[in-house]
């Protein structure tokens, strides 16, 4: 593909401006996937590999969410853990040369008392963890003479002549240097994600904190990767639509909604048009564009139907275009015409908006790989519940198709939210329960310090997705199988059945200022309303609606997609 080669540094766009030094207080979520890259190693890699690492890939979507404030605390808990588990596994190397002994019975009481938590209730097992680490401690010192078995055969080899107490001396002193650092650590965790990140003091941007460790503990790192943060940074800040554009997913996965969940409904139906008998007038034909305008024009009225939502979250419903390009066809050139314009330059991401006109275009003229859609979005539970509903439509002088899928973001995970709780295990139990299965962790550990997240190999003439389509976004990464209150799930029903009966009233109104007839319009939105949505544990039945899993009960042209599965 070639491209012009990328501007110097003084070119490229500039860091975002950085936020006030005041306390964030009804950004939650934002808060809580902050906690998150402290908490969750796994989740912490998943974000970086995502939105870091390749700098040709267009960045997901993720509405209520401050995504750079998620990425610098990702980065920094990344550095923190390849740095503490360095030192760790080093002096664990000490201990198996000078005293491997002691470095044996730490192991075999570390998986003693694993094997017994997991048959144990979990309230009992900081406590189970304390008995090892004691346990571990008097067999060690009862043996005191034996522990520098390691050291003799080692001095053995080079010269005949060993101590053995030297060996125990400094497996104690590596010992109680690998207690002070998990201490430490286990702490810090605790404070800054206990305490900091409380929902009156937590502070989303920590370049702006005072001075002090805790600033350095939510910095360390970024230094040497400033730039992705700065370009990350920018990207999210140009991923809000000016006004006279569409925003632009370039998507890799199978199901281009990036950014809002699991599609829980895709359904679409072919109506006949026919001249309305009783009409006076002949029926005036009409443009995909003009129904899609007048469908919003419809459903935007909603925002002033104060008690059809609790909390009257309709009034803050979003009305976005936004068209959808598969990244393959994207780079090969086929399917659309839009290749240049969306991505003029193949050592940067794809574009993120582009001019309505341009996009209204694809309504009336839909390309087999640029798709046109209305998103109407409500945010509500304090932006941690997200409905869409993605519509299209296309028609010509005999049939209008109509295309509506339902998606729906759930809450975070209850563990992202334990910052807020009250637990019976402080930081003193997490560290004896990590101290205590250290040697078990060797493993897992090596993997984490050794382990760099890369760009993807790839040839000069390559078609590689992955380096230029979206995936998975924060709020996906980190989001649960399904809403854990049942009053979630009511919402998330009401939201989409209040959307669907507006669209077909919409639909309807519109069929009749043209002069068609509106039977089959009122026939399916009879059949819909009959077709009544109900939950069971957890799950949306009837309407093929679930949440995690989905049911596939095909009713008419009814076509239902599963839920989004995670990428390996």
């Amino acid at each position: 593909m070639g491209g012009p080669p990328p501007p110097p540094p003084s070119a490229r766009p500039a860091p975002v401006d950085e936020p006030d030094a005041a306390p964030s207080t009804d950004d939650s979520v934002t808060r809580y996937l902050c906690a998150a890259a402290h908490l969750d190693a796994s989740f912490a890699d998943q974000v970086i590999a995502e939105y870091l690492v390749e700098p040709a890939r267009a960045v997901p979507p993720s509405p209520g969410v401050d995504a750079g404030a998620v990425l610098r605390e990702a980065l920094a808990a990344r550095s923190r853990r390849k740095t503490r588990d360095a030192v760790l596994l080093l002096l664990l190397l000490v201990m198996a040369v000078f005293s491997f002994l002691w470095l044996l019975i730490w192991a075999l009481i570390g998986f003693g008392v694993a094997f017994l938590s997991a048959l144990l209730p979990d309230r009992v097992r900081g406590l189970l963890a304390g008995v090892g680490v004691l346990a571990g401690l008097a067999l060690a010192l009862g043996n005191w003479r034996y522990l520098g078995t390691s050291l003799t055969f080692v001095a053995f080899l080079f010269s005949g002549r060993a101590d053995p107490q030297v060996g125990a001396i400094v497996g104690l002193i590596a010992s109680v240097a690998i207690a002070a650092i998990v201490a430490a650590d286990e702490g810090a965790v605790w404070h800054v994600t206990r305490a900091q990140f409380r929902h009156s003091m937590f502070l989303a941007d920590a370049r702006r904190a005072p001075k002090g460790w805790v600033r350095q503990f939510r910095t360390f790192g970024h230094a040497n990767h400033q730039r992705e943060l700065d370009r990350a940074a920018a990207a999210d800040a140009r991923s809000r639509v000016p006004d006279g554009s569409a925003g632009v997913t370039v998507h890799r996965g199978r199901v281009p909604f990036v950014g809002a969940g699991n599609v829980v409904l895709n359904e679409v139906l072919a109506l006949p048009l026919v001249p309305d008998d009783d009409a006076t007038e002949k029926p005036e034909p009409f443009t995909a564009a003009e129904l899609q305008a007048h469908v919003a024009e419809v459903l935007g009225k909603l925002r002033s139907s104060g008690s059809l939502s609790p909390g009257g979250r309709l009034a803050s419903l979003q009305i976005t275009e936004e068209v959808f390009v598969p990244a393959e066809q994207l780079l090969r050139r086929t399917g659309t015409s839009l290749g240049p314009t969306i991505l003029p330059n193949d050592r940067r991401p794809p574009v993120r908006h582009i001019p309505l006109e341009t996009a209204r275009d694809l309504a009336d003229r839909p390309q087999e790989a640029a798709r046109y859609y209305r998103c109407y979005r409500v945010e509500s539970w304090d932006r941690e519940l997200t409905t869409s509903s993605y519509f299209t439509a296309g028609t010509d002088s005999r049939t209008l198709y109509v295309e509506w899928t339902h998606c729906v973001l759930p809450p975070l995970r209850e563990q992202f939210r334990s910052i807020d709780r009250h637990t019976d295990n402080g930081p003193f139990t997490t560290f004896l329960e990590t101290l205590n299965a250290l040697p078990l962790t060797v493993p897992v550990r090596v993997v984490g310090v050794f382990r760099t997240l890369e760009p993807l190999p790839h040839d000069p003439d390559a078609i590689e997705p992955a380096r230029y389509g979206a995936g998975r976004s924060l709020r996906e990464l980190a989001a649960a199988q399904r809403p854990g209150v049942f009053f979630q799930e009511a919402d998330a029903v009401r939201y989409m059945t209040i959307l669907e009966q507006a669209f077909f009233a919409a639909v309807q109104s519109f069929l009749e200022s043209r002069h068609y007839s509106v039977d089959d319009v009122l026939g399916a939105a009879k059949a819909k309303i009959s077709n009544s949505i109900t939950i069971q544990n957890g799950t949306f039945h009837n309407s093929a609606i679930g949440i995690g899993s989905v049911r596939q009960e095909r009713k008419g042209p009814t076509i239902t997609l599963p839920g989004r599965k995670e990428e390996s």
